[in-house]
């Protein structure tokens, strides 16, 4: 309770300007960076996109949100605690849907990259990826829960150098499975195209796992 109202505190002496981009960067998870609040967050005309980083700085100052530097870039998170009371500021400001679509739209482009042959950037758009594993979670499942099954697998086989080339093959396969094992859910519906090159991403995922089972096996 203490601490609820040392948030509300904080929170009632900011701008609108600031108000807005408080409740907005609850959306992200496990942090983000100046160019993912902007596209994400900026715009409406409440808070523009030119406007993210002064506004973002003050909330900084305002130990609201937490900047981690690095040698190469800063990210940003919120403490879950302050995070959790933002969330309740965007469920109670009608635009959760909005922004929500929003951070799918920018993670989905963001994994589409990877999808893209010959990439001069591939290393640092894998890395850029794994750092973002929380943020293309949530998209992954805002898709699901809204019935957006075609985004969902998009996203899923986008992904496909994450779970193959950095060890993450039975969480690939938790998205593929979630959405390939419901019986409900036909081709049609989602789309033959992305259909199939889902169910052929999840067999390459599982051949390799089985793969790596029967090396133990044998080493065993």
């Amino acid at each position: 309770q203490t601490l609820r109202a040392s948030v509300d505190w904080s929170h009632s002496l900011l701008t609108a300007a600031e108000a807005v981009l408080f409740r907005r960067l609850a959306v992200f998870t496990g942090g983000f960076d100046l160019d993912a609040a902007v596209a994400v967050c900026g715009g409406g005309g409440d808070v523009e996109r030119y406007q993210v980083l002064d506004q973002l700085t003050l909330l900084v100052d305002k130990s609201l949100v937490q900047a981690d530097n690095t040698s190469e870039h800063t990210r940003y998170r919120m403490l879950e605690t302050i995070r959790h009371y933002a969330l309740e500021k965007l469920g109670e400001s009608g635009e959760a849907d909005t922004i929500r679509t929003a951070h799918r739209a920018y993670y989905a482009e963001l994994a589409a990259q990877l999808d893209i042959p010959g990439r001069a950037n591939f290393r640092t758009l894998v890395e850029q990826a794994e750092a973002d594993m929380d943020n293309l979670r949530a998209a992954f499942t805002w898709s699901q829960d809204r019935g957006e099954l075609t985004r969902a697998l998009q996203l899923a086989s986008a992904l496909q150098p994450i779970w193959k080339g950095r060890g993450q093959l039975c969480e690939g396969l938790a998205w593929y499975d979630a959405i390939l094992d419901d019986d409900d859910i036909s081709p049609a519906a989602i789309g033959q195209p992305v259909w199939t090159r889902a169910m052929a991403d999840k067999a390459v995922l599982d051949s390799i796992i089985s793969v790596d089972s029967a090396d133990r096996a044998d080493v065993a």
